[in-house]
């Protein structure tokens, strides 16, 4: 990945590659420059496609900004690594 333009790359993942975006959010996913770049491409492609295709899965209290308060988050403080990525699986296999 030397010499790529991450942001272009992770655009490019967001907009149209990826079936899915499980975002993981703490307070520190909130503060940081690149998961406001993975959130703004993740809810242009959710606004259009109409879908569920973000899946937040929140491991503190924070709130992301942007992101109705009508989506249901995955409250993980009380899960294991495991269990949240068998939600996750169970989710996008439907």
């Amino acid at each position: 990945m030397r010499g790529k333009d991450l942001a272009a790359h992770l655009a490019e993942i967001y907009k149209n590659n990826a079936n899915y975006c499980a975002m993981f959010i703490s307070m520190h996913y909130v503060r940081k420059a690149w998961p406001q770049l993975e959130r703004q491409h993740a809810q242009s492609r959710a606004l259009i496609e109409k879908r569920e295709y973000i899946l937040p899965v929140r491991l503190d209290h924070s709130e992301v900004p942007g992101l109705p308060s009508t989506v249901v988050y995955l409250e993980a403080g009380h899960l294991s690594a495991g269990q949240i990525a068998e939600k996750l699986r169970q989710k996008v296999r439907g």
